[in-house]
């Protein structure tokens, strides 16, 4: 009884991970030579960012550093860290004039520009067996962050991935296709 439930405890384990994700210094990691020197300084930030207190005495230990290095050296988390331009946790409000006007909020995970278009990352923890999986879950989601994100900034979103960060796979979703 003293010990937090399990779905708990997953949920906390993901909103550490999304906040190291955030806060995750990209430089150092650009100049990384290896995947070993990149987990060197993946846990090299994570304990710079508890000593700081960006992450709670708690939240710390919580935090996978292996998965954050299998997402920074996927397909997009290497285009994340090549670009020019990245956002990472963008807050928005996106009005639905089909909807009566209805106002839904969200906050993008990661986002960059490659090729003068919008590549919209979002992370996901649950346990799936494949990365195509979450599209069920969270295809509705991400076409209205899709949508949310070419709206505010007038630049089209080519690409959508989800990732899962438990598989260090992630399933991308080009504009105007299912695939």
């Amino acid at each position: 009884f003293l010990r937090a439930p399990a779905e708990q405890t997953g949920v906390r384990r993901g909103v550490a991970t999304h906040k190291a994700l955030s806060l995750l210094h990209y430089p150092p990691l650009r100049e990384a030579g290896d995947e070993g020197a990149l987990l060197a300084e993946v846990r090299r930030q994570l304990a710079a960012m508890a000593a700081k207190r960006q992450l709670t005495a708690e939240e710390a230990p919580l935090v996978d550093a292996s998965a954050l290095v299998r997402f920074l050296t996927s397909p997009c988390g290497r285009e994340a860290l090549a670009a020019q331009t990245v956002q990472r946790e963008w807050s928005f409000n996106l009005r639905l004039p089909e909807q009566g006007g209805l106002i839904v909020q969200g906050v993008i995970d990661l986002c960059y520009v490659r090729d003068g278009a919008w590549s919209l990352v979002d992370y996901k923890t649950d346990r799936v067996t494949g990365a195509a999986e979450l599209w069920t879950l969270y295809g509705g989601q991400m076409a209205l962050y899709r949508r949310a994100l070419a709206e505010a900034t007038g630049l089209p979103v080519g690409g959508v991935t989800l990732f899962s960060l438990s598989l260090g796979a992630g399933d991308t979703r080009l504009q105007g296709t299912g695939a």
